[in-house]
C-alpha cells in the first residue's frame, strides 16, 4: 500500500486552500513532496509533485507576495544522501521556479519558513551538522543565502515584527534560569536581547498593537498566557580598531568607548574575535592579535544595567605581513629647496642620502650636490657639499667594498654650450665622484661628449670598476642611441660604446652577466613604433646579440634581472589601447644563447634581421669602438633566436589575456 498524507494547510488569497504533504503514488522518487490546490469549496484545481529519486518531504507552505507558493521541507534526493533543508518556489499554478538545498555534514530536519518583508525568506530548523543546534537561514527572493546563524538551543518558532527584527522562541537544555527563552535579533540575525521563563513550552508568540508581545503555551498541564510590554531603548554597540590594516601576530587595539545606553549604563562588553577567542570584560578598550591570515568576523555585544543586550559586528582582514609602522622621520635642509634622488643603506646600518641643494651658499645661482649620512635611527652624522660654477646634482649612490662611496650624477660646470638640439636639451656632463667612508672626496671624473646624456643605469662591476649607460646624440641620424661607458676602479675611462639604428634608442637598465658582459634594456623607435630593445655585449662592450619585441603602441622595459634558470626577466609598461592606458608588463625570456642564431623569425608579422653565426673566416659581427667620432650602426631589428623570441611573445600574449 502506498501512502499519501497532508502535513499542513493554508488558506489562499482567493479563499481557496493549499495543502502540502507527501505522496508515494506520484512523482519520480520513493516519496515526493505533494502540493494540492483547491477552490473555496474544496474542489481540486491542480496538484504537483516535487523532488528527486529518494525521499523528500514538506514541513510548511506559504503563499508568496507574487501569488505563488514557497515550500520548506527536507530532501534526501540531493546532496550527500542524508536529509538537508529544502526550499521549493512555484508560480501561482504550482510550476516549479527554483529549488535550493542547505546542508552540512550531518542531517537537517524539522524546517520551518516564513516570507520576510523584503520578499526574501527566513528558514530554520534542527541541524546535526553543527552539534545538534538550531540553524537559522535568511535568503533573498531567489533563495540565495544572505546570512545564517547557529543557536545553542532549540528554536520552536520565529516571527518577523514591525521593525524588521525577529522574535525567536525556544527551549534550553538547562532549567537553571528558566527553560523557555524569548530572543530578539536585529534584521541581520544578531541577538539584541534574551529573556527566560519557567514553563513547559511556548506554542505561539504575537506582537501586540502596543508594540509588546503575547506568548501562549502550557505550564504544569494548564494553558499559559503571558503579556510582555514593549521593550525600552536598547544599548548601542559601537567599536573601532587600530591599526586599520594589520598582519599576523600584530597587536590590534579594539575600542568600544563609542558604545552607549540611552536610558542607563553599559555594564559589560563581550568580544567574539571570530578565531575562537571570547572575552567578557568591563573595560572599554582591549587588545588582541591573530596567528593566521584570513578574514574574521568580530562581534561586540554590550549589556546594560537592566540586562538588555545589543550587538554589532565587522569583518576584519588579517594580512600575512603587518603594515609598516612609522618608527621615526627626519628632515635635513636649509632655507631653500633640498631634494633627495637616491638612498643607500650603509654597512653600519645607517643611511646615505644624495641629491641637490640650493640652501647653503648665499648668492649661488644654481644647485649643487649634497650628501647626508645618518645612523640607523636617522640621526645625521655628517654632510658634505660639492660646489661648482654652474650646476651639480647626484642621482645615484653605492657603497664600495672599501667602505667609501661612489656617486654618479650630472654637472654643467664644464659644459661648453654644445648640443642645443631638442634631442639633448637636457644634456649634461657625466660626473663620477669617489669618497672615503666619511664622505671626503678622493677623486672625481667628468666625462664630456657631444650630445651625451646620462640619467638611468649605473652599477659597480665585478672588477671593482664602474659602468654607466644612457643615450648619446647621433650626428649621423640626428637621433639618440644607446650609450655605455666602462671605467676602472679609479674612474678612468676604459671604453665607451653606442648602439642604435635610424630612430631614437634610450637605455634604462644595465645588468652584468656571469661572464662579465652586459645586458642593456630600453626602447627603440628604429622600427617606427616604440618597442622593447635588448642588447647583449661581451665584457668589452662588443655586441653579442640583440632583440626587439612589442606591439603597435608604446612598449618599453625599464628593468632587467637574471633568472635562476639562466634566462632573463624584464619589466616595463605595455600599451593596452584602452582608457586605462599602459599596464605593468613582465616578460620571461629563455636561457641566454652562447652565440646568435642565423635564422629569421617573425615579430609582429615582419621578418627580423639576425646576425650570422660566427665561423673561422667570419668572426662575430660587433661594432667597432668609437675612435672616429661616428656612431656604431647595428641592424634595426636583430634576432635573438626563434625559441627565445617566441617565448617572449607568448608570455606577453598570456599576460594580456589574463588582464582582460
Amino acid at each position: 500500500m502506498k501512502d499519501e498524507y497532508a502535513r499542513i494547510v493554508q488558506q489562499t488569497s482567493d479563499g481557496g486552500y493549499i495543502l502540502a504533504g507527501g505522496t508515494e503514488s506520484y512523482g519520480s522518487g520513493k516519496r515526493d513532496i505533494w502540493l494540492v490546490r483547491t477552490d473555496h469549496e474544496g474542489e481540486e484545481q491542480w496538484n504537483r509533485t516535487y523532488g528527486g529519486n529518494s525521499r523528500d518531504r514538506a514541513n510548511s507552505v506559504r503563499q508568496t507576495f507574487d501569488g505563488g507558493f514557497i515550500i520548506a521541507g527536507g530532501t534526501e534526493s540531493y546532496g550527500a544522501g542524508h536529509s538537508d533543508f529544502f526550499l521549493v518556489k512555484t508560480d501561482r499554478n504550482g510550476n516549479e521556479q527554483w529549488n535550493r538545498r542547505f546542508g552540512g555534514e550531518g542531517p537537517e530536519f524539522n524546517s520551518y519558513m516564513e516570507q520576510t518583508t523584503d520578499g526574501g525568506f527566513i528558514l530554520g530548523g534542527k541541524t546535526l551538522s553543527f552539534n545538534g543546534n538550531y540553524w537559522l537561514i535568511k535568503t533573498d527572493a531567489d533563495g540565495n543565502m544572505q546570512w545564517d546563524r547557529i543557536f545553542g538551543y532549540e528554536l520552536e518558532s520565529f516571527l518577523q515584527i514591525s521593525d524588521g527584527c525577529f522574535i525567536l522562541t525556544g527551549v534550553t537544555r538547562s532549567k537553571q534560569d528558566g527553560n523557555i527563552l524569548l530572543t530578539k535579533t536585529d534584521p541581520e540575525g544578531v541577538e539584541q536581547w534574551e529573556k527566560s521563563f519557567e514553563s513547559d513550552n511556548i506554542h505561539s508568540v504575537l506582537q501586540t498593537s502596543d508594540g509588546g508581545y503575547i506568548l501562549a503555551g502550557y505550564k504544569s498541564s494548564d494553558f499559559w498566557l503571558v503579556k510582555l510590554s514593549k521593550e525600552g531603548p536598547v544599548p548601542i554597540a559601537l567599536f573601532r580598531y587600530n591599526p586599520l590594516y594589520f598582519g599576523v601576530n600584530q597587536t590590534i587595539t579594539f575600542d568600544a568607548s563609542a558604545s552607549y545606553d540611552p536610558d542607563g549604563n553599559i555594564t559589560n562588553y563581550q568580544w567574539d574575535f571570530g578565531d575562537g577567542n571570547l572575552k567578557n570584560t568591563t573595560e572599554k578598550i582591549i587588545s588582541h592579535s591573530y596567528d593566521r591570515k584570513g578574514k574574521y568576523n568580530v562581534v561586540l555585544t554590550v549589556m546594560d544595567n537592566e540586562g538588555t543586550i545589543n550587538s554589532t559586528g565587522r569583518e576584519l582582514t588579517v594580512q600575512r605581513s603587518a603594515t609598516p609602522v612609522k618608527n621615526w622621520d627626519r628632515t635635513f635642509g636649509g632655507t631653500s629647496d633640498d631634494s633627495v634622488y637616491s638612498m643607500w643603506q650603509t654597512s653600519d646600518g645607517g643611511y646615505m642620502l644624495t641629491g641637490t641643494s640650493r640652501s647653503y651658499i648665499e648668492g649661488h645661482r644654481h644647485t649643487f650636490a649634497r650628501l647626508v649620512k645618518t645612523d640607523a635611527e636617522g640621526i645625521e652624522q655628517w654632510n658634505r657639499t660639492f660646489v661648482g660654477e654652474d650646476y651639480y646634482d647626484l642621482t645615484s649612490i653605492r657603497q664600495t667594498p672599501d667602505g667609501g662611496y661612489i656617486i654618479a650624477g650630472r654637472t654643467k660646470s664644464y659644459s661648453q654650450g654644445w648640443c642645443t638640439c631638442y634631442l639633448c636639451a637636457d644634456s649634461h656632463d657625466i660626473w663620477l665622484v669617489k669618497t672615503d667612508p666619511k664622505g671626503n672626496e678622493l677623486w672625481n671624473r667628468t666625462f664630456e661628449g657631444e650630445g651625451r646624456s646620462w640619467r638611468y643605469p649605473f652599477l659597480q662591476t665585478f672588477d671593482d670598476g664602474y659602468v654607466l649607460g644612457g643615450a648619446v646624440h647621433s650626428s649621423r641620424t640626428d637621433s639618440l642611441d644607446f650609450w655605455l661607458m666602462k671605467t676602472d676602479q679609479n674612474g678612468v675611462e676604459l671604453w665607451n660604446r653606442n648602439y642604435g639604428g635610424s630612430g631614437d634608442e634610450k637605455a634604462y637598465s644595465i645588468l652584468q652577466t656571469p661572464d662579465g658582459g652586459f645586458i642593456i634594456t630600453g626602447e627603440t623607435r628604429s622600427g617606427g613604433n616604440s618597442d622593447v630593445w635588448l642588447v647583449s655585449t661581451d665584457p668589452d662592450g662588443y655586441v653579442q646579440w640583440e632583440m626587439t619585441f612589442g606591439g603597435t603602441g608604446h612598449d618599453v622595459v625599464r628593468s632587467v634581472l637574471l633568472a635562476y634558470d639562466g634566462g632573463l626577466v624584464v619589466a616595463g609598461d605595455k600599451d593596452t589601447f584602452t582608457e586605462q592606458g599602459t599596464d605593468f608588463w613582465l616578460v620571461k625570456l629563455g636561457g641566454i644563447p652562447a652565440e646568435p642564431e642565423g635564422r629569421d623569425v617573425l615579430a609582429d608579422g615582419e621578418p627580423v634581421q639576425t646576425l650570422d653565426a660566427p665561423t673561422e673566416d667570419k668572426p662575430v659581427q660587433t661594432p667597432d669602438a668609437l675612435t672616429d667620432g661616428e656612431p656604431v650602426r647595428t641592424p634595426d631589428i636583430p634576432g635573438f633566436g626563434a625559441a627565445v623570441a617566441v617565448m617572449g611573445l607568448l608570455v606577453w600574449v598570456g599576460l594580456a589575456r589574463w588582464r582582460r
